[in-house]
């Protein structure tokens, strides 16, 4: 299989915003298949049992300057653990200039990272990547079936306010990772937060409908703190932030 190499450059221009968007993935698998084109930065990373799958994606000029040629539609890499590479801006200084190389290769028809480097004119730190092939990969059409089969099935959706996360995650602490928390809705618009040590009246909706799915305890954990809307259907959950382009899809577990 044909092989060619070549260095994609960038200049960071915003670590606060390229470590916010990866360490919303972080709370599910310490590694990630970023997936980088002409015009966003973007993610997709789910559990072993695929009982939970989240994407995001953000603007790639909020986070990015290009500064050589990027001919591929799409940069795969595959970073090995997102903490480390995070913390390695710790080792600049604030206000320093920061560029960003992708050591790749063109497989096929697929360009993928190889090695990553941060630099400037002082520091250099050198990254590897992680075999594209250890990752379950989740296409963009995948993704939509996934997010359409919730839609299709949905029976209610509610808003769910940035402010209440804190109260029940606070309460979710109470309980062990692999306890039961419950979303419920009653006949008369009720929406209630259920784990092992509590009960939550969370709001009062519109047009209530008797549905009750069960989730892991830990699945609460990987929803980012943002206003959003959680949609439910007979067998999953999808919760869609309207802060950021981002989602997240939780599988009933029992």
């Amino acid at each position: 299989m044909a092989k060619k190499t070549s260095v994609i450059t960038f200049k960071i221009k915003s670590i606060n915003n390229l470590i916010g968007f990866l360490k919303r993935f972080s709370v599910i698998e310490k590694q990630l298949l970023l997936e980088i084109t002409a015009d966003n930065i973007l993610a997709k990373s789910n559990t072993p049992d695929r009982a939970t799958v989240k994407y995001s994606k953000i603007p790639i000029v909020d986070v990015l300057e290009l500064k050589s040629e990027f001919k591929s539609d799409l940069l795969k890499i595959g970073i090995i653990d997102i903490n480390k590479f995070c913390n390695a801006f710790k080792h600049f200084n604030e206000g320093d200039e920061i560029f960003f190389d992708v050591l790749t290769d063109t497989i096929g028809e697929d360009l993928l990272g190889i090695e990553m480097k941060l630099y400037n004119d002082n520091l250099k730190i050198t990254i590897p990547c992680q075999d594209i092939s250890l990752y379950t990969y989740i296409s963009s059409d995948a993704l939509k079936r996934i997010i359409k089969s919730v839609a299709d099935e949905k029976v209610m959706e509610f808003p769910f306010p940035k402010e209440v996360f804190a109260k029940i995650s606070s309460l979710c602490g109470m309980d062990g990772s692999e306890d039961h928390v419950k979303v419920k809705v009653t006949n008369d618009g009720k929406v209630y937060m259920k784990g092992k040590s509590f009960e939550y009246h969370l709001l009062d909706v519109q047009g209530g409908a008797d549905i009750e799915l069960t989730f892991k305890n830990n699945q609460f954990g990987f929803i980012d703190q943002e206003i959003s809307a959680f949609h439910l259907s007979p067998n999953r959950m999808l919760v869609k932030s309207t802060d950021s382009d981002t989602l997240i899809v939780l599988g009933r577990q029992e």
